[in-house]
């Protein structure tokens, strides 16, 4: 998946992925974001530079947790720390 020119993907823990853009157009809200990612948000540092992902803060401590292959190869110590749950990759000049 090429990230070049894209405001945010969301990547699901099925693989699927999907290009998303701000609502109001400029930026992405704390509400937004953890709509994305079903509950409160961290933020971890990408490989890919200029993005940052966003995941659920709490996605290990729920049972039912999948993990996110694919979201995981965006992180930048992913190789040897795996992701759960939905990631959302954003650009940085998105967030406020």
């Amino acid at each position: 998946m090429n990230l070049q020119n894209k405001e945010a993907v969301l990547i699901r823990t099925d693989g699927t992925y999907e290009s998303v853009k701000p609502k109001n157009k400029t930026h992405f809200v704390l509400k937004e974001l953890q709509e994305y990612v079903n509950g409160l948000i961290q933020m971890l540092p990408s490989n890919e530079q200029g993005y940052v992902l966003i995941v659920n803060e709490e996605a290990g401590c729920h049972n039912d947790s999948v993990e996110n292959i694919r979201g995981s190869m965006y992180y930048k110590y992913g190789r040897t720390n795996k992701l759960l749950g939905d990631i959302l990759i954003v650009k940085t000049k998105y967030l406020k």
